[in-house]
């Protein structure tokens, strides 16, 4: 008897130091717990997370495989698709275009894309880049045989052999890839260049992001690129292309963690575009209701929220053929957190969200929310 109570006191006592132990984990251990449980298993593909704090990277690390086939581990340099916060970069192609001079926030768009469809006369800058345009979505109207890759061109193809929008121009949130494919046709007009030339010359070398890129495939070669997996039921496969990957307006910037941390602090500068046009582009019409409610305004590619003491949150997410990511700023107390991932896992990119806000302290956009979407 005493022998059995000596050995319930030894398991209770090496419980209880299992809990305390866990209990007293530092952030930075916590988060590396998160990020293993995630990619764990045999030939994961990768999860990359950045948490940066008033100008300071104060967690950063990666797990798993970018490229699952050939066994490569993903790492800070890793370059992901970033699918729809691929939407903020094309915005802000436009709003570099605003600060040049060559287009302005409520110029119609029939006056850059002379072809631009009768229907759609009413339709601006300014409502393309918040979701106000009523464009129809294009992966809706495509030819249901389609067996190609669209291009922006063929959007706009498409979106002319169509004769209207789903509301009124200007009146109406809905949120439309087909609006930032046909942005970035803008931007190309407008500047007189292609959007990958214009986008590198104008936002990543401006801010130091040397490896970040607007993919064209079959064109440009991604630097360390991750390649996207599906779940096949026994464990993943390389799937890393669908018939919309080869649209770039609204989601085909491959980036990685290090520069987005010099794209998230040059957007406290003037670096890439003037405070001035940044002002206006965020600025809240009659019709914006701030709220806590995750997607309650929508602004030049990002969503806007605020929390309980008026605290504002910019963020976007994102899911394509492989990949889903989440970019979530903490404006008012210089918080940023990044998730990168190389599967479609937004259920278990929100659960890792939800985590790493409570373990450094950021304001957590679906704090009472339920799972679900940007994209």
């Amino acid at each position: 008897m005493i022998v059995v109570k000596r050995r319930v006191s030894v398991l209770l006592i090496l419980l209880l130091s299992i809990v305390l132990n866990t209990g007293c984990q530092s952030k930075i251990e916590k988060a590396d717990t998160l990020l293993k449980r995630h990619t764990g298993f045999i030939d994961s593909p990768a999860v990359s997370i950045m948490v940066i704090e008033d100008g300071a990277i104060t967690y950063q690390n990666s797990n798993g495989y970018a490229d699952i086939d050939k066994k490569i581990p993903a790492h800070s340099d890793t370059n992901y698709r970033i699918a729809s916060v691929s939407k903020m970069f094309t915005a802000m192609s436009a709003l570099v275009l605003i600060d040049q001079g060559k287009l302005e926030f409520d110029q119609k768009i029939n006056t850059i894309l002379s072809d631009f469809p009768e229907y759609g006369e009413e339709i601006t800058v300014r409502h393309l880049m918040n979701h106000r345009s009523g464009l129809r979505d294009y992966i809706e109207l495509a030819p249901e045989d389609l067996d190609y890759q669209l291009v922006d061109r063929d959007v706009y193809k498409i979106i002319q052999d169509t004769d209207s929008t789903y509301s009124e121009p200007g009146t109406t949130f809905y949120y439309s890839d087909t609006g930032f494919s046909i942005l970035a046709l803008v931007v190309e007009e407008a500047s007189g260049q292609s959007l990958p030339e214009f986008m590198k010359e104008n936002i990543f070398d401006k801010a130091g992001m040397k490896n970040a890129i607007l993919n064209v495939e079959g064109v440009s070669e991604v630097p360390n690129r991750a390649y996207g997996c599906e779940s096949d039921g026994f464990g993943f496969k390389t799937e890393d292309q669908s018939l919309w990957s080869a649209v770039l307006g609204d989601g085909a910037v491959y980036c990685n963690l290090n520069d987005f941390y010099k794209f998230d602090q040059a957007l406290y500068t003037d670096k890439i575009v003037s405070p001035e046009t940044l002002e206006e582009a965020f600025r809240l019409e009659d019709y914006d209701i701030l709220s806590e409610d995750p997607w309650s305004v929508y602004k030049a590619g990002w969503f806007l929220c605020k929390d309980g003491k008026g605290n504002v949150m910019r963020w976007h997410d994102g899911g394509t053929q492989g990949f889903t990511v989440a970019y979530f700023r903490d404006f008012e107390r210089k918080k940023s957190l990044i998730i990168l991932t190389n599967q479609n896992q937004y259920e278990g990119i929100r659960v890792m969200q939800r985590e790493m806000c409570k373990y450094f302290r950021i304001q957590n956009p679906f704090k009472t929310f339920k799972f679900g979407s940007g994209e």
